[in-house]
């Protein structure tokens, strides 16, 4: 299953196998950029709490100017993922293995908001979704088959 969420003009394409093993990959709309893969659960709930938690956190170092902390890093392609606030910007900076910025995204108070609403709402519909799939199909006699 393949899951589109909207960053400002930019897509996270999240592609999740049954077992919620989830690669994820940055579309710019110039490229796609393979970032890595993690726990579905992991790297969305590690998205939700670092948009839920800002501003009230304390910084760890400076990316571009900007006082960022860890929000995640995936496995396979290794690129982390650091987040930060400025001048009441919200930024996301996607760092590769070699450790260049490969890409940032800079979003308003807005966008945050709505960027967070989109992440529950992925992360509730693919709880019921894996819910569902846990319930045994029913059993329905042969003579009440169409």
């Amino acid at each position: 299953m393949v899951i589109t969420l909207k960053i400002k003009n930019y897509t996270l394409l999240l592609t999740v196998a049954d077992n919620g093993w989830c690669k994820v990959c940055l579309d710019t709309g110039l490229e796609k950029i393979n970032l890595g893969a993690d726990s579905f659960n992991i790297f969305t709930t590690r998205i939700k709490d670092f948009f839920e938690s800002l501003p009230n956190r304390e910084f760890s170092w400076e990316i571009e100017g900007v006082s960022v902390w860890h929000v995640t890093s995936l496995s396979e392609n290794h690129f982390s993922i650091y987040g930060g606030v400025k001048d009441n910007l919200f930024y996301l900076f996607f760092q590769s293995a070699d450790k260049d910025i490969v890409n940032r995204i800079i979003l308003t108070d807005k966008e945050r908001n709505d960027f967070l609403t989109d992440i529950k709402n992925c992360i509730y519909n693919m709880h019921i979704e894996s819910d569902i799939k846990k319930v045994p199909p029913m059993y329905i006699p042969p003579w009440c088959q169409n």
